[in-house]
């Protein structure tokens, strides 16, 4: 059937639909949009309604109409007030426009106004302030139509502190919700399902919320869930659900230099990296449940990913990528992998000033070397990072607590510091490829069941361990390396038969005292 003739055979009495109670809101200041010229185009009724009303506002009643009704010419709220609507599908040719402070559309909470798209349009825009948008079911009919939902509009410089709330958005082509500049605006509460582009994007918005949603995909998504880019200021919060299951993040905050991810129960891309932001001074990531393929992500400097809950399936589980004076800390990640290779957190890149403190990384692989940590060297700088407090908890005993990786031989990677790493049911503590022999320190592992040390890396790394049998003494390791021997025995050269000593590393030996 064409879809154009669809309103038309429905008004027509082709379709049954069962009628709304009449007086559903009744209030003596409200005005009965029902009775104004205009039928069976409910837009011209509305706009009529629109115009006998006073210029101080009013509510708009259209809780009369009956079920259902066409929309065929775009409504436009040039008047302060709010339009009520309950238990009514409505077939929207034409867009709805929120142009003045205050104007409003909200339904009613147990019995829903569905706005069902039936052309290419925007089905809301709003260019004003305080504007609501509540409690209504936006069917985008994404296969046969295209648009977004609803539009926050600052092109003209007037749009802020909007709350879009409560509503179920669904099916849209494009964007179920799309912020275009203005601040103060807030997405609350709403359920956003089946999205075309992005459930939610921030186009250079200010100070605005995204928090209590529940945002699923289909997996017909083409891009990322939450998309933030453009000179914004943006806190994602207590969000239920965000979800991308088409191999895109579910949050992609490249862009924004401000960005607030904190308390969401849970963020989710199965084939994906689930959270890819930019790090920057206002940049925090804390207290969230997050799984992907990668589950954090973040390229560029400083900021800080605090007490989240971080699973990778598949691929390194944080991914720290130039990401000078980034903190992490209080973390609990894990790894699932049945390859091999990956690390729990993989602190890579241009990197300065890094510090990894205080994270717990649990090993639930199959395949074999899999690491808690890993500095991977791929150019320019690796220096003064600082490891502090690592605890790795292995399946196998197949894998390394850390590893340090310069395979490329990179000679610019000094001063790294790697202390009181903890090592349950792994391979070793410490795995260390450097063919360019640069200085890292070991300091204070706890070995548990492992080894400390694969027996490879610099022969310039200073290790500093509480004691260790003379079998177990690193090796290579550098001068300055300082460990109490449990059966090392005093003298130039040290043996592994005596009654313990501490011992240095001098001139490349062990002298012992």
């Amino acid at each position: 059937m064409n879809k154009t003739l669809v309103p038309a055979l429905i008004l027509a009495g082709a379709f049954l639909f069962t009628a709304p109670a009449k007086a559903q809101f009744i209030t003596p200041s409200s005005i009965d949009c029902s009775r104004y010229p205009g039928a069976p185009d409910m837009g011209l009724q509305v706009n009529n309604c629109l115009t006998a009303g006073p210029a101080t506002g009013a509510i708009y009643d259209t809780t009369h109409f009956t079920s259902p009704q066409v929309i065929f010419t775009p409504i436009v709220m040039n008047k302060p007030g709010v339009i009520i609507s309950c238990a009514i599908t409505i077939f929207q040719e034409a867009t709805i426009s929120l142009k003045v402070n205050t104007a409003s559309w909200t339904g009613c909470p147990d019995k829903s106004t569905v706005l069902m798209k039936a052309a290419n349009i925007d089905q809301f825009t709003v260019t004003a302030t305080f504007n609501t948008i509540s409690n209504l079911d936006l069917e985008g009919s994404k296969t046969c139509f295209k648009g977004n939902g609803i539009i926050l509009d600052n092109s003209g410089g007037r749009q802020q502190q909007a709350k879009i709330m409560d509503n179920l958005v669904e099916g849209e082509s494009d964007d179920a919700i799309l912020n275009n500049g203005g601040a103060y605006n807030r997405i609350e509460g709403n359920d956003i399902q089946n999205y075309g582009t992005h459930a939610v994007e921030v186009n250079g918005a200010q100070f605005a919320h995204i928090s209590e949603n529940v945002i699923s995909g289909f997996g017909d998504e083409t891009s990322s869930t939450i998309y933030a880019h453009g000179n914004c200021q943006l806190t994602i919060s207590r969000n239920n659900l965000i979800e991308n299951r088409a191999g895109f993040p579910a949050i992609d905050g490249q862009g924004c230099a401000n960005l607030q991810i904190t308390s969401n129960s849970f963020i989710y891309s199965p084939s994906g990296i689930a959270v890819e932001i930019a790090g920057s001074d206002s940049t925090e990531v804390s207290d969230n449940y997050i799984v992907g393929v990668t589950a954090l992500d973040v390229s560029g400097g400083s900021g800080g990913a605090q007490l989240n809950t971080l699973r990778g399936q598949g691929g390194h589980t944080v991914i720290l990528n130039g990401a000078n004076k980034y903190i992490l800390k209080g973390n609990t990640i894990s790894l699932v992998d049945t390859v091999g290779g990956l690390c729990g957190i993989n602190i890579t890149g241009d990197t300065l000033e890094v510090q990894a403190i205080g994270n717990t990384v649990g090993l639930t692989s199959t395949g074999t070397d899999d690491y808690g940590a890993c500095l991977t060297l791929t150019g320019g700088h690796m220096l003064n990072n600082l490891v502090d407090g690592l605890s790795v908890n292995g399946l196998d005993q197949g894998d390394y607590a850390f590893f340090f990786n310069n395979a490329d031989g990179k000679d610019t990677n000094i001063s790294n510091i790697v202390r009181n790493v903890s090592c349950i049911h792994v391979k070793g503590c410490y795995k260390r490829v450097d063919p360019a022999n640069n200085v890292t320190v070991y300091e204070d592992a706890l070995i548990g069941d492992s080894i400390l040390d694969a027996g490879t890396g610099s022969n310039q790394d200073i290790f500093m361990q509480p004691k260790l049998p003379f079998a177990s003494l690193p090796s290579p390791v550098g001068n300055g390396s300082h460990i109490y021997c449990l059966d090392c025995s005093a003298g130039n050269v040290v043996t592994g038969s005596g009654p313990g000593s501490m011992i240095f590393r001098v001139n490349g030996v062990w002298k012992g005292i």
